[in-house]
């Protein structure tokens, strides 16, 4: 994936946990991903971004997967 392509999925996923009143900790913990990876992924510089890694993250959120890759 792009660059710009990781920072617009980040921006959604951090839009999405902080809509839920959600912290990176409490995300990680309900994930299963660690917390310096999804501050990474966030910030778009997790160059190891899987569709698993996004199932994870919507999952724990009670979100479709879509709704991270292309915002709401």
């Amino acid at each position: 994936m792009s660059n710009e392509v990781l920072k617009i999925i980040g921006k959604n996923i951090r839009k999405t946990r902080e809509d839920a009143n959600m912290t990176i900790k409490e995300l990680a913990k309900r994930s299963g991903i660690k917390e310096c990876s999804i501050k990474k992924i966030e910030e778009g510089e997790y160059y190891k971004l899987q569709l698993s890694h996004l199932n994870l993250l919507a999952d724990s959120m009670n979100i479709l997967s879509k709704v991270l890759l292309i915002g709401v």
